[in-house]
């Protein structure tokens, strides 16, 4: 019984070894020819294309743009009452849950 295994192995391993593809076991392969030819099928029309073309130059008028403090005030107030609300939940849950674990 070995001995029959150890041939069809052999055997196995010599037709692999002579195989010269592998396209019947790829399974993607198919779909991967399909794209290929669907790109080699397009065509572009570089007639219409043209380079880009500056309308006009950009203007610099020399005044620096300064930061809206009341803006980043506003929202770090925001931002740290949600912080502080998040917190505050938090806290009364994890006090709710050692007060409900004592009794």
């Amino acid at each position: 019984m070995f001995l029959l295994g150890s041939e069809y192995l052999k055997g196995e391993i010599e037709s692999l070894q002579k195989r010269t593809s592998d396209d019947a076991f790829i399974e993607e392969l198919p779909t991967l020819f399909k794209r290929i030819d669907e790109l080699n099928k397009m065509t572009f029309d570089f007639a219409e294309v043209q380079p880009y073309r500056l309308d006009k130059i950009a203007e610099v008028d020399g005044k620096a743009e300064k930061p809206k403090r009341a803006l980043i005030v506003a929202v770090g107030g925001v931002l740290s009452g949600f912080i502080a609300i998040f917190v505050a939940l938090i806290v009364g849950a994890v006090k709710r849950r050692k007060a409900l674990a004592v009794v």
